[in-house]
């Protein structure tokens, strides 16, 4: 009899343990492409950057020419984006907030992965200190520092 129990909970650790792999690698894929569109969001912060730069450097070496002309300066802006120049402030301003609030939203799906994790680690004798993918979570926060390209975009802070 207390061998048949043994083995209930034997096979029902098993299941809940494979059901808790399945929940965390789901969630890492969740993490995965929230990371790809914070990318994403940061190298669209940085398109953004750049125009609104190349803008008001036009501006301001031809200020004196371009003050007869508007109409040439309005033109130019116009081959550069569909934007204005206003209207790209406002974009770039709009996508800061959003990049914030996705690393917060990151932050959060990283600590629920850290704590999905937790038993699982805990059920493979492995802990903190043996877990590759323990420390992989924790280390997404740095993923954004790290260059990645020859030119990584850098995202003021709020």
């Amino acid at each position: 009899m207390e061998t048949d129990e043994k083995s209930r909970e034997m096979y029902s650790r098993k299941i809940a343990t494979a059901l808790l792999k399945k929940a965390v690698l789901a969630r890492e894929v969740s993490r995965e492409y929230q990371r790809q569109n914070i990318l994403a969001t940061a190298w669209k912060i940085e398109e953004l950057r750049r125009h609104i730069d190349l803008v008001e450097t036009l501006q301001e070496e031809n200020k004196g020419r371009l003050d007869k002309t508007p109409e040439d300066l309005k033109l130019f802006e116009s081959f550069l984006s569909v934007h204005s120049l206003a209207e790209m402030r406002t974009e770039y301003t709009a996508l800061i907030r959003t990049y914030h609030e996705d690393i917060s939203e990151l932050t959060l799906t990283d600590e629920e992965l850290d704590r999905l994790m937790d038993p699982l680690l805990d059920a493979e004798g492995l802990g903190e200190e043996g877990s590759a993918i323990g420390s992989r979570s924790h280390q997404i926060r740095s993923i954004f520092s790290l260059p990645r390209h020859a030119f990584t975009p850098g995202v003021p802070n709020m």
